[in-house]
């Protein structure tokens, strides 16, 4: 666990484990710290430990955020032939939203109150 000082002080600065000697270039979705055994290979007996050696620190979970986004932004947005996926990540939710409501009201038994 870091204090709040320090954490603010890290705020837009790499990653704490990040060495550029032995990383290259500082890749904003990669994990730097020791790998660990990934959770799918974790038994009961094992998680609390496992558990335990998560940073679950409010800078822990930010770095973790930012990683994820990272890690969007390069699969769907940076890559290649990105405008299709765009294009499904805006219109899968609306349709989703749209079935949902065209469901609700052909169902609805009181379609005129």
């Amino acid at each position: 666990m870091e204090g709040l000082g320090n954490g603010i002080r890290n705020i837009g600065k790499y990653d704490p484990n990040y060495n550029p000697r032995v990383h290259g270039t500082y890749d904003p979705s990669r994990w730097y710290g020791k790998p660990d055994k990934p959770f799918m290979d974790v038994t009961v007996k094992e998680l609390p430990a496992w558990i335990s050696r998560r940073d679950i620190s409010p800078f822990g979970i930010a770095r973790a955020f930012g990683r994820g986004y990272a890690t969007f932004k390069n699969n769907f947005f940076s890559s290649k032939n990105s405008n299709w996926k765009v294009f499904m990540i805006m219109c899968i939710p609306v349709a989703i939203l749209e079935a949902q409501h065209h469901f609700h009201t052909v169902f609805d038994k009181r379609k005129y109150d």
